[in-house]
């Protein structure tokens, strides 16, 4: 006999237009495109009504129940819990719950926010990300992602500008290329700027357009990334590259932030500190891939869905 056909999964995604949080839910949403047919529907929290979470009927009337909710980010709690008791399906929270985990159907949680365990709790290796592991990475490559002072970390410009020219220095057959963030105060940008090496490219962020960064890092050998952002060391061991980590000034020292690149550089062995490449460690590929947005698409499926064919 053959497979009972099923209707494309219908998935409604409730985003706070932040960057970070959209991209989880994108990446979510492929992962679960990469094994079953799906239609997803966004709706931007911001349309919600402040106190009751629910959003105008006007834009929910035409479409088709949902049979999942993914949302991510804190403001987008409330409307998605709203929605799951408006019109059912299964509610799935990336990041930590901001309501106990039992109001959520399953909430992925970055191990280093230490979620105590529960059945609706799954840890996730730092933060979902919207980029693929890659085989098309060029050793002749590389590319250098400078963030910023945060709650978690403040820069040293001149140790940081001083790691950047013994990169590109001792790996001078490779042609770097660099960027810096919105948070990158002037003073580091412009020590970087000043930096004359033949093998090194510096793009500004304003130059940077959307899926830059993940673009870079599918096709470049290693990777150098300033500690203060998980997502951004997330992004290049996931698409694959030979990833390295570059110290700042830790305001939080036992925070979540710190607590997920000690992680990453220890137990996980995913990055390499620069303190141990500059002793002579070798800056390697992680040995097993990480692809959590493709892991925890299938963790959905196999929870709630276990019917669906898979094209995976």
């Amino acid at each position: 006999m053959a497979p009972r056909m099923l209707d494309p999964l219908t998935i409604w995604t409730v985003s706070d237009a932040k960057p970070g949080h959209v991209n989880q839910l994108r990446a979510l949403v492929a992962g679960i495109e990469r094994r079953t047919a799906v239609v997803a529907h966004p709706l931007a929290c911001a349309d919600s009504n402040a106190l009751t979470g629910r959003f105008p009927r006007a834009m929910t009337a035409d479409l088709p129940a949902p049979d999942l909710i993914l949302c991510a980010g804190r403001t987008t709690h409330r409307p998605a819990r709203a929605v799951k008791k408006q019109f059912g399906g299964r509610l799935v929270v990336c990041m930590r719950p901001s309501a106990r985990a039992a109001a959520f159907d399953l909430c992925l949680v970055p191990r280093h926010d230490d979620p105590a365990p529960a059945p609706t709790i799954e840890p996730t290796a730092g933060a979902i990300v919207n980029v693929r592991p890659s085989d098309a990475h060029d050793d002749a490559r590389g590319v250098i992602l400078i963030g910023g002072d945060s709650k978690h970390h403040r820069t040293d410009a001149d140790a940081t500008s001083s790691a950047v020219r013994a990169i590109v220095a001792r790996d001078s057959s490779v042609a770097w290329d660099l960027t810096t963030s919105r948070r990158t105060p002037d003073a580091l940008a412009d020590q970087l700027g000043a930096i004359d090496a033949p093998n090194l490219a510096i793009t500004p962020p304003a130059q940077t357009p959307p899926g830059w960064v993940g673009e870079q890092l599918v096709r470049a050998g290693r990777a150098w990334v300033t500690e203060d952002s998980v997502s951004m060391l997330c992004e290049a061991v996931t698409a694959g590259c030979a990833t390295g980590v570059l110290p700042m000034l830790r305001s939080t020292p036992h925070g979540r932030v710190c607590r997920c690149i000690d992680d990453f550089t220890g137990e996980l062995a995913l990055a390499t500190p620069y303190d141990a490449w500059r002793a002579g460690a070798t800056l390697a590929a992680p040995a097993s891939p990480l692809d959590e947005a493709d892991r925890c698409a299938g963790i959905i499926l196999d929870r709630f869905f276990p019917e669906r064919e898979r094209r995976a």
